[in-house]
């Protein structure tokens, strides 16, 4: 499984299954607005959104292969499609959507851009989650204190922190610094991606990845 990082709580995950290679992205921007480079098109099979979009902010999903649709997850409840199983549920009264996505027999809980940690009745749904990906820069979303506690909590096998400042983002976000800090204060140098398989994840700690734009 290959997990890349296009900014904000943007995410592409290209995996292998039964069914062939697939590929899943989350939350696009509006690039002009943010800040940041986006692709003119996010080749994918399936478009995850935690929060309601525009029109022009749907036509940035292109199918992966010609002549076959996008595979649109924006709500809760179960999905399959390529072999990726997603689950999407709500979070108390936060309106956006989280998600559960497992593939390779990898489970990831992706939380958008949520904006408060979720409540012990919701933590009590979520379990074995091997990777987080999680925002971490306040201002509307979870602060690096907030986000670190919230990782504490579910102990993932890597936690992926997203939403936070970066060079040349227009969007009032704190760095991961914070975040970094409240985990322990280790981190590794960003990557442009991280490349992951079951055997590969840590079995005692929580390991934080940070990943650098994809462009």
């Amino acid at each position: 499984m290959n997990i890349f990082w296009y900014g904000f709580s943007c995410i592409r995950i290209e995996t292998k299954t039964a069914q062939g290679d697939a590929s899943l992205v989350t939350d696009p921007f509006d690039a002009k607005a943010g800040g940041l480079k986006l692709p003119r098109a996010l080749k994918t099979d399936i478009g995850l959104l935690s929060a309601p979009v525009s029109k022009e902010t749907r036509e940035i999903f292109a199918p992966a292969e010609e002549g076959k649709d996008v595979f649109f997850i924006d709500s809760a409840g179960e999905f399959e499609k390529s072999g990726i199983f997603v689950s999407g549920f709500r979070a108390g009264d936060d309106p956006r959507t989280i998600y559960m996505i497992e593939a390779e027999d990898i489970h990831i809980l992706y939380c958008g851009a949520l904006s408060k940690p979720l409540s012990d009745a919701d933590l009590e749904k979520i379990e074995n989650i091997d990777i987080l990906i999680v925002p971490v820069g306040g201002h509307g979303v979870m602060s690096g204190k907030e986000a670190a506690d919230f990782a504490n909590a579910l102990e993932p096998r890597i936690v992926i922190p997203v939403q936070y400042h970066l060079p040349g983002v227009k969007e009032d976000l704190d760095g991961a610094e914070a975040f970094i800090k409240a985990m322990g204060g280790k981190a590794e140098e960003p990557v442009a991606k991280l490349k992951i398989n079951r055997k590969d994840l840590p079995e005692d700690t929580t390991k934080i990845v940070l990943l650098s734009p994809a462009v």
